[in-house]
C-alpha cells in the first residue's frame, strides 16, 4: 500500500522586504486523542534528545484523559501505556525540574473525575518513569491558572497557584521549594484570591529577580484584576500600582522581548466585562513602565491563550494568540501574528489552523529540523474536540517552494530502507541546512540505508518538492 506525503501551503507571508513563504503541515497518522478543557506540555520526558508531549482533558464518554506520548525524534508519537496518570481539567499543566535531578515533573492541578478538586505532582526518575500522587502540601484548585520561578534564588523551582477551593473565596499562593519538590507556603507575601486567571513570572525592572504579573477575577463585586508584583530577590513581593495593563479576567498573560531592546515587554488578552474583551501589546521602558503599541492586528479574545515563539526562524518572537471574540459575533479564532523585527506584529492566514475556545498550544521543534511546530488540543466550533499536530515546513538555507507546485508522491516516509516514486524522476536531495547530498537522474527508487538518519528535502528538476524523513 502506498502512503503519500502531501505538501500543504497553508500561510504565505512577507517579511523584512524579501519574499518568504511559512508552511506548516498537518501530521497525519498521530495517535493523538481530541480532546476539551484541554491542556498540553511538551519536553523531553525520557531524556533521549527528543521533544515528547503530556496532554489532559475530557472526552465525551470517556471522562478525564491523560496522555503521554513518546516521540521518536522525527515527530512521529507512540503513546506511553506504561505510565499511569490521573488527570485533571480546568486547572493547568506544567513539566519542569521541581527537584533538581535534571528530569522533567509534571504539576497539574484542577478537577478529576473522582476525586474533586486536586494538585498532582509526578516525579520523574529520568527515564520516564514517574512516582507520585495527588500532593497534600498543595491545595487543589479550579479556574485557576499558575507558573513557576526561582522567586527566593535559592536555585530551586517555587509555585504559585490561583484558582477556586471546594469552598470560600478565590486563592491565590505562593509556594516555596525546598529542594526537593517538598513545598510549603510563603508566609511573606499575601496576594488577593482571584479565579479565571493567569500567572506570570519575568523580570520586568531588570534586577535579575523574578517580577510577577496575575490577572483574573476576585469573585467578591465580580471584578476583573491585573496585578504587578516587583520581587526584592528573596520572594518577598510588592504591588507595583498605577500601571498601565487592562483589568482582565478569562485571559492569558505571555512576557518577551518583542523588540530586541533587552528587556520584557507584554501581551495581554481577556475580558474586560460582559461582552467586552482585549488582546494588546505593551513595550517596557526597562524598569517596568509600560506604553501599549497602537495600531494593533489584534483582535480582541476572552477565554485565551498566548504563545510566543520564533515560528519563522528570523530571530524576531512571533505570537499565536487563541480565544473567544465576546466582541464580534462571539466565535472561536486562532491567529498567528509574525514580527517584524522591531516588535511590531501583524497578522497572516491561518484558516488552516483549527479556531479552539478552549485547550492547549504548544510550540517546540517536534521532529528536530530547527524549527518551530505548533501542536493544537482543544475544543472548536466547527469540528468538535480535536487534537492535531502542524509540523513547520521552513527550510533553511534551501531556496522557498514555488505554492503552485504539484504534490510530490513518495513512499514509505519515514524510510529506513528504500523510497520510491510514481515514476522515475530526476531530483536532488539537500539536508536541512541546504547542503546537496546527491543527485539521481531518471530514477524511481531511493537507497537510503547509507544515509544519516534525519529530515531531508528531495526536490525535482521541475520544482516539485517534500520533506523526507529517514529513520
Amino acid at each position: 500500500m502506498k502512503h503519500s506525503l502531501t505538501i500543504l501551503f497553508t500561510c504565505v507571508f512577507a517579511a523584512s522586504g524579501m519574499a518568504q513563504q511559512l508552511r506548516f503541515i498537518p501530521s497525519t497518522n498521530q495517535p493523538f486523542v481530541p480532546m476539551i478543557l484541554a491542556n498540553a506540555a511538551a519536553g523531553d520526558m525520557d531524556n533521549d534528545g527528543d521533544i515528547d508531549l503530556f496532554t489532559t482533558g475530557a472526552q465525551v464518554g470517556n471522562g478525564v484523559l491523560v496522555q503521554l506520548y513518546l516521540n521518536d525524534g522525527s515527530g512521529l508519537f507512540t503513546l506511553d501505556t506504561a505510565s499511569t496518570f490521573e488527570g485533571a481539567v480546568n486547572g493547568d499543566l506544567h513539566l519542569a525540574d521541581f527537584n533538581g535531578d535534571n528530569a522533567l515533573d509534571i504539576f497539574c492541578f484542577g478537577l478529576t473525575e473522582n476525586s474533586g478538586r486536586i494538585s498532582l505532582l509526578y516525579l520523574n526518575d529520568g527515564t520516564g518513569t514517574f512516582s507520585g500522587s495527588p500532593t497534600d502540601s498543595i491545595s487543589g484548585f479550579l479556574f485557576g491558572a499558575s507558573d513557576y520561578a526561582d522567586v527566593d534564588g535559592d536555585g530551586d523551582l517555587d509555585l504559585l497557584v490561583t484558582g477556586r477551593q471546594p469552598v470560600g473565596l478565590p486563592v491565590t499562593r505562593l509556594y516555596l521549594n525546598d529542594g526537593n519538590a517538598g513545598f510549603t507556603p510563603s508566609t511573606m507575601n499575601t496576594f488577593p484570591g482571584l479565579y479565571h486567571s493567569s500567572v506570570e513570572f519575568g523580570d520586568l525592572d531588570g534586577d535579575n529577580d523574578f517580577d510577577l504579573v496575575i490577572t483574573g477575577n476576585r469573585l467578591v463585586g465580580g471584578s476583573e484584576n491585573t496585578l504587578v508584583y516587583t520581587n526584592d530577590g528573596n520572594g518577598v513581593f510588592t504591588e507595583l500600582f498605577g500601571h498601565s495593563l487592562p483589568d482582565i479576567q478569562t485571559g492569558a498573560t505571555a512576557m518577551h522581548d518583542m523588540n530586541d531592546d533587552g528587556d520584557l515587554d507584554i501581551i495581554i488578552t481577556g475580558e474586560l466585562g460582559v461582552g467586552s474583551s482585549v488582546a494588546a501589546q505593551f513595550e517596557n521602558n526597562g524598569s517596568g513602565v509600560f506604553t501599549e503599541i497602537i495600531p494593533s492586528d489584534f483582535i480582541d479574545v476572552g477565554y485565551s491563550k498566548v504563545v510566543i515563539e520564533d515560528l519563522d526562524n528570523d530571530g524576531a518572537p512571533d505570537a499565536i494568540i487563541r480565544g473567544w471574540t465576546a466582541n464580534s459575533g462571539s466565535s472561536a479564532i486562532t491567529n498567528l501574528y509574525l514580527n517584524n523585527g522591531a516588535g511590531i506584529l501583524s497578522t497572516i492566514d491561518t484558516s488552516a489552523f483549527p479556531d479552539l475556545y478552549d485547550g492547549g498550544i504548544v510550540v517546540a521543534d517536534f521532529d528536530g529540523d530547527e524549527d518551530q511546530d505548533i501542536f493544537f488540543v482543544g475544543g472548536t466550533t466547527e469540528n468538535g474536540d480535536t487534537a492535531i499536530l502542524y509540523l513547520n515546513d521552513l527550510i533553511n538555507g534551501v531556496n522557498e517552494i514555488n505554492s503552485s507546485s504539484d504534490e510530490l508522491m513518495l513512499y514509505p516516509n519515514p524510510a529506513s530502507d528504500q523510497v520510491q516514486f510514481d515514476e522515475p524522476i530526476n531530483f536532488s536531495l539537500f539536508n536541512m541546512q541546504g547542503q546537496l547530498i546527491l543527485k539521481r537522474r531518471n530514477t524511481a527508487t531511493l537507497d537510503v540505508r547509507e544515509l544519516t538518519p534525519g529530515n531531508y528535502v528531495l526536490r525535482t528538476e521541475e520544482g516539485k518538492q517534500s520533506r523526507l524523513v529517514i529513520r
